[in-house]
């Protein structure tokens, strides 16, 4: 029993190792294969335990932490809304502007 305890400890500190690039990354292209590397993961396996962690897909999951960011740039900050959306990982703002829909 306590070596599953040991395995899921280690299973999450890896997965909230790629959450933390993640968060300090979304400007930039976050591919599965890369983020599966950084956990020391196979895509697959990779894909699979990020559901279950997080409860959505990795994508879906992303997109969220994206626009979140996004939300609090606006509300907090002067920064121009295409500053935001590139700070934010959109390539243009009008990517952004389909995405945020207020």
């Amino acid at each position: 029993m306590k070596v599953k305890a040991d395995t899921r400890n280690i299973y999450f500190e890896r997965i909230n190792k790629v959450i933390y690039f993640i968060n300090n990354h979304l400007d930039e292209s976050l591919e599965v294969k890369k983020l599966a590397q950084l956990g020391n993961y196979s895509p697959f396996h990779f894909h699979r335990i990020m559901r279950a962690y997080l409860g959505e897909s990795l994508g879906t999951f992303i997109i969220r932490i994206r626009m979140e960011t996004a939300v609090t740039l606006l509300i907090h900050s002067n920064e121009a809304i295409s500053d935001i959306a590139f700070k934010v990982g959109y390539e243009n703002p009008s990517s952004f502007n389909k995405t945020c829909k207020f």
